[in-house]
């Protein structure tokens, strides 16, 4: 039987929390393949009638055919993964590739998210406790904003802060990346020392989410200098070792290069612009809209605040957020500001809050999966979860159909 430790309630959110849950091969194949049935198409979809899928799978190409660069890529992981993929496949394709490194970083993704939750359900027999983490699992991978209001006008996604978008491929290699680092992050405030192995592998993980998409990173860090100043004040310990040669030192970098690089291109800087993104595309209603994106992992961390306080999975993913939210809304690229590529820093750092309000929000009910007693606060904290599901979904359907940019 699972036992529980007494600081149960305050534990980060982790790949390693102990004991270690031994789980059926053969249901993780089945999780696995649950996710590339539901995200293949999609994938397809966005490749054939896609518009950012298109121009990066030509950029790949043509990078690999002609050896140059067609356009500034600052971040270009993903067109090294496609070509490199394209040419380990058979037949060459680059479609292929594109579908193949797509559902790969779907079903990556979901398995760390299942190897994450599936050792806080404690409660029933072990084929239980697997579907509720695979269920937990797809949820956290198909919320989307509370946009039932919005249905009629058919407006989905603009003016919210969706966790998902699925028309850019970038964002779908960034986001297993980004939790990972997320991880590593959060370990960075544990008293234990961190091996070398441990060390280098944050180094690389911070290496690959910097040149798939500085987005994440960009958010990250300033999250993690908040939280470091406030442990020297307190006066507690920090794994320096992974703080500074796993995270800073690579980050620093990479984004310095990518600064460098794009204020030499045609890409240029960036500047303050509060709203002039998101009132682009939806003049109305950003207020609620914000809210209605945000819901879930809010009212988390106000019924539980005492514990939120105490937690640093969630004060580090809130601040994150709190940075991606600030690119979102105030900042802009000096040109083509119309792009709104700062607006995925709110993107990635909203997914990986749902997933630390998740956790957290399971730690704070280990009754329920052990004596199946419910309590208002967490009844109501599913419940909007679900509106979020449902929300989720409804922005998932049309990317199925060519038609998909009118639901935007």
């Amino acid at each position: 039987m699972t036992t529980i430790d007494a600081n149960y309630k305050s534990q980060p959110l982790s790949l390693g929390v102990k004991p270690r849950v031994r789980v059926s091969p053969l249901a993780v194949g089945l999780l696995a393949c649950l996710l590339a049935i539901i995200f293949s198409p999609v994938i397809i979809t966005m490749i054939n009638s896609g518009n950012d899928y298109p121009i990066h799978i030509f950029w790949a190409s043509l990078w690999d055919t002609t050896g140059m660069v067609p356009v500034p890529l600052p971040h270009f992981l993903y067109q090294v993964t496609l070509i490199v993929t394209a040419h380990v496949l058979p037949g060459g394709s680059y479609d292929l590739a594109a579908a193949f490194v797509g559902i790969i970083c779907y079903v990556t993704l979901g398995l760390i998210i299942f190897a994450i939750i599936r050792p806080l359900i404690t409660g029933g027999s072990a084929r239980l406790r697997t579907f509720i983490a695979s269920l937990t699992t797809i949820v956290l991978m198909l919320v989307g904003p509370i946009n039932m209001l919005t249905w009629g006008s058919q407006n989905l996604s603009l003016g919210y802060i969706p966790s998902h978008t699925y028309h850019n491929p970038t964002i779908v290699l960034l986001k297993p990346l980004a939790l990972l680092l997320f991880l590593y992050a959060v370990r960075l405030f544990e008293s234990v020392k961190s091996r070398r192995t441990t060390i280098l592998a944050c180094a690389l993980i911070t290496f690959l989410t910097s040149i798939a998409k500085p987005n994440y990173t960009i958010a990250l860090i300033p999250a993690i200098g908040c939280l470091v100043l406030y442990a020297l004040v307190r006066k507690q310990s920090l794994n320096w070792a992974l703080l500074i040669i796993g995270i800073a030192l690579p980050a620093a970098e990479v984004l310095l290069w990518q600064l460098n690089y794009a204020r030499g291109s045609s890409i240029g800087g960036f500047m303050i612009a509060p709203l002039a993104v998101m009132s682009l595309y939806s003049p109305e209603n950003l207020l609620p809209k914000f809210i209605l994106s945000i819901l879930f992992p809010l009212v988390v961390t106000l019924f539980y605040w005492r514990s939120a306080l105490k937690n640093t999975s969630m004060k580090l993913a809130w601040l994150t957020f709190g940075a991606g939210a600030f690119y979102t809304y105030f900042l802009a690229e000096s040109r083509n500001y119309a792009d709104g590529n700062f607006t995925w820093s709110g993107q990635i750092t909203l997914f990986i809050l749902f997933i630390a309000a998740t956790v957290f929000l399971i730690q704070q009910n280990k009754e329920f999966f052990m004596e199946r007693r419910l309590n208002r606060r967490f009844v109501l904290s599913l419940t909007i979860l679900l509106l979020h599901l449902i929300g989720g979904i409804a922005l998932y359907l049309p990317h199925l159909g060519a038609n998909w940019r009118a639901w935007l």
